[in-house]
């Protein structure tokens, strides 16, 4: 039975045996199939980019009394992916448990097109489904089945709550039989009492109404009823059938509340001061969500976008650091080093072995064995490094650091007592700029850094030194920043104009850096009595990145003359006359 072919309404309690027999009528006896139960999870990744992108991940285990024909693939785990973009949806069964990276199914399209999606990102159940059915046959007096329904009595509750509540909800759906619509479709009507959302008017008269109808006028009646409850076609203020919309409402999860608007809400003349604390505020809670998996080291993400965030924060205050009192910014810089500083040396080991398999592809087969002991001691250095990283959270200094951050960030310090035990108390009473309308101050910014970007790019040539190229990286870096943080106060052409100019200029000096980032690592992670086969595996190695360093240099000339070609037409500042195009 295919989605299509199968409908559903949402039922106030479950009903008995005999009331659906009152229902149907003495012309329908009323038969039992089969009874069986499974349990669904709906898993999705930390930053919900599943559910972003319209689509639903399920994965299904049935129970082990499951042994109907009607149920055939659910016997084993399967898992199941439909949504936006997907024709009836993707499908891998045969699985020993729910996966937890999109490598862990089987290569076929549902791995591809979880692959796109989730990237490095770890799979986690969000919520759980279990399910109690029935399936029941209406025969009429010949013991012909003219309509399969299915009574599903459902158990929700949250796998993000440690109490995790239950949610009780009952669903009948109706399987239609070739041939036999009309007789489904006057069945369904005699069940429509049966409804959660009916009006007392579709009620009312039942069964008087139908005896006073004619044939020809109930089935038309019982087809108009089928089409509005068909599911993803919305009735205004009816219930949708939409599985996991309904499953996260039910169980109180709401990813939106979760994540962060994009691009974030900000007003052209709201005080420049407020909203770049509130903005920073707004990344420090995202930074907190991966916490957790941090400490359970889930995936490398949950520190990568840890380190991300705190790298926005650190970023939008320096971008705009004349908004803040000098001795609050002070404050803000040290306390957001002293939360950064413990993760680094993780992740730097972390990006050594995601990129284990491709070095190991560059090397020739002699040095292979040299490289894979380097490896081993780099995944021992790792699991110490974690160690140390889950001291650091665990700690009282972190809890600490944290407090005096929320504090710091607040328009007024909540108290002075909440700062002194790491910095001086703040000191000014009034600055002019913290007051100051947002958008004149992020245009001027943003053309300063725009006209920089152009000047410096004009000095490159193929004699200029890494360090300046490397610097030229870092001005085109605070630009996509600003593009980023301020999206909401520009044109949205000129936004996604400049942000695929920037992202391919961006992505050429990006890997012309961590080509000598990468290159300055693996030579620091030579012991001086390192075995000749790690030397020579790793110096080899060193000798590639380089060519291949060469050979993004080579590029950059090009990408920079690209860019500098488009338009930089900045909008009217608020309450000020407009900016000049920017001459390249």
């Amino acid at each position: 039975m295919t989605p299509e072919e199968t409908t559903g309404w949402l039922l106030n309690t479950a009903p008995d045996r005999n009331r659906l027999k009152k229902l149907l009528g003495k012309d329908v006896r009323l038969t039992r199939e089969d009874d069986w139960a499974d349990t669904r999870l709906l898993l999705d990744d930390v930053d919900w980019q599943l559910w972003q992108k319209g689509l639903t991940l399920i994965y299904q285990q049935a129970s082990a009394e499951c042994d109907s024909s009607i149920k055939g693939k659910a016997r084993e785990g399967c898992c199941r992916l439909q949504g936006k973009g997907i024709k009836g949806l993707l499908e891998q069964a045969a699985l020993p448990g729910p996966p937890v990276f999109w490598w862990d199914l089987p290569e076929g399209p549902l791995q591809k097109k979880l692959a796109g999606v989730l990237g490095l990102y770890s799979l986690r159940p969000v919520l759980q489904v279990e399910q109690q059915h029935q399936l029941l046959a209406c025969r009429d007096d010949e013991g012909k089945i003219l309509l399969r329904i299915e009574l599903v009595e459902q158990q929700l509750s949250s796998l993000r709550c440690e109490e995790m509540p239950r949610h009780h909800r009952v669903l009948l759906h109706f399987h239609p039989l070739r041939g036999y619509e009309s007789e489904a479709l006057l069945l369904q009507q005699r069940l429509l009492p049966l409804k959660a959302d009916v009006t007392s008017q579709e009620v009312a008269g039942l069964p008087t109404a139908e005896l006073e109808a004619t044939e020809q006028e109930r089935t038309e009646q019982a087809r108009t009823e089928q089409e509005r409850t068909k599911p993803g076609i919305k009735s205004p203020g009816k219930k949708s059938l939409n599985e996991s919309c309904d499953w996260l409402a039910i169980c109180g999860l709401q990813p939106a509340n979760e994540l962060l608007p994009n691009p974030l809400p900000l007003q052209p003349d709201e005080a420049a001061g407020a909203a770049i604390l509130r903005m920073a505020s707004l990344y420090w809670q995202q930074a907190r969500r991966y916490e957790s998996g941090m400490l359970a080291d889930t995936d490398t993400e949950f520190l990568h976008q840890y380190r991300v965030n705190l790298r926005r924060i650190r970023s939008l205050l320096s971008l705009m650091k004349q908004t803040l009192p000098d001795e609050q910014g002070r404050l803000l810089r040290g306390l957001l080093a002293d939360l950064a500083r413990p993760t680094g040396r993780l992740r730097d080991l972390d990006v050594l072995l995601l990129e284990k398999v491709r070095y190991l592809q560059m090397l020739p087969e002699a040095f292979q064995a040299g490289f894979q002991s380097l490896l081993r001691s780099v995944e021992q250095q790792r699991r110490k490094a974690h160690q140390a990283l889950v001291a650091h959270l665990m700690g009282q200094e972190y809890s600490r650091f944290c407090q005096a951050l929320e504090a710091a960030l607040q328009p007024v310090p909540a108290s002075e007592n909440q700062l002194v035990a790491f910095h001086e108390p703040f000191h000014e009473t009034f600055h002019e700029p913290f007051h100051e309308p947002l958008q004149q101050q992020v245009l001027a910014r943003m053309q300063r850094c725009h006209r920089r970007v152009l000047r410096k790019g004009r000095r490159i040539t193929d004699a200029t030194p890494d360090e300046e190229v490397h610097q030229l990286r870092i001005e085109c870096k605070k630009l996509r920043y600003l593009l980023d943080f301020f999206a909401s106060l520009l044109p949205d052409a000129l936004v996604q104009q400049q942000l695929r100019s920037l992202k391919r200029l961006q992505g050429i000096l990006g890997n012309f850096n961590d080509f000598a980032v990468q290159q300055a690592f693996l030579l620091q992670q030579l012991q001086p009595d390192a075995p000749e086969g790690q030397q020579a595996a790793v110096h080899g190695l060193v000798a590639l990145l380089h060519q291949q360093q060469r050979q993004a240099r080579s590029q950059v000339m090009q990408a920079l003359s690209d860019y500098a070609a488009q338009p930089f037409n900045l909008p009217r500042p608020f309450n000020q006359p407009p900016f000049k195009q920017t001459e390249a």
